[in-house]
């Protein structure tokens, strides 16, 4: 099993990728925010890196595979976050 520090991508993160996309959605989106200690812990579950879309997400809003089907982003019609 690989440590924290072997999933955070520092390099070449792909949250700012998310970013970009959820500030061109023609509608708005909410990000959720996350307890930094839940989202370590979930990232290391899930052992992916932050340099993919599904790390990222995980790493930044904290959710287990649960709440990410409900609900990792919120926008004014439409839940998005089916991983």
């Amino acid at each position: 099993m690989r440590a924290l520090s072997e999933l955070v991508e520092t390099d070449d993160p792909a949250w700012p990728e998310i970013e970009a996309a959820v500030a061109a959605a023609s509608y708005s989106i909410e990000v959720l925010d996350a307890d930094p200690g839940r989202a370590d812990d979930e990232l290391v579950k899930l052992q992916v890196t932050t340099r993919s879309w599904l790390g990222a997400v995980v790493h930044r809003v904290g959710a287990d595979r649960r709440q990410a089907d409900d609900s990792l982003f919120r926008t004014g019609y439409v839940a998005l976050g089916r991983l």
